[in-house]
């Protein structure tokens, strides 16, 4: 698996701030590389609806993890892989993050942003989940999985996962900082 390590950093009162969402996301980026501080050297793209961070290799996912964990506005956050929109890589790709996980049945949830995809959501799960059962022989359970399989397909890229780690949720701190001061 040659694919660029990526954090996929998701929120949601900020999703509805409409004309003032990107003061929002851009508070939210900041404060975000700065719990990250200077080793984890952060370099951040804001995409639609999410936030892909690209980590530097001298920081552990556990630290990282740790700081995201303090950050007010995540809604959740995930470690995962960028890949070029292409099928064929995102089922090889699916089943290098997945071989050595322990699992009885699995789904696949992909989400598409970029609905240009010559694919469908459930055609992109249909032939991802094919491929590793022919793989793995494990069941696929829609219902209670024991392992799920993230898909995301953006404008230029996709990016898969397995974990959703929870964050703070909430407003980033410093975008009410007016609000405060007339009280």
């Amino acid at each position: 698996m040659n694919h660029r390590k990526v954090v996929i950093i998701h929120y949601a009162e900020i999703a509805l701030k409409g004309a003032n969402r990107i003061y929002f996301e851009k508070q939210l980026l900041r404060n975000i590389k700065q719990a990250g501080g200077p080793d984890a050297a952060l370099q951040i793209q804001r995409l639609r609806g999410r936030l892909v961070a690209f980590c530097s290799p001298h920081i552990s996912d556990d630290d990282l993890k740790a700081r995201l964990a303090t950050v007010f506005g995540i809604s959740h956050f995930s470690f995962g892989v960028e890949l070029p929109l292409d099928v064929d890589t995102i089922c090889q790709t699916a089943w290098a993050l997945i071989e050595n996980c322990s699992f009885n049945s699995f789904r696949v949830t992909t989400r598409r942003a970029q609905k240009e995809f010559p694919m469908t959501s459930m055609q992109v799960n249909q032939q991802v989940g094919a491929y590793l059962v022919e793989r793995c022989g494990k069941k696929v359970d829609l219902k209670n999985p024991d392992l799920t399989l993230f898909i995301e397909l953006t404008e230029r890229n996709a990016f898969v996962y397995t974990q959703k780690e929870p964050g703070l949720r909430g407003l980033p701190v410093g975008v009410s900082e007016r609000a405060v001061r007339l009280l």
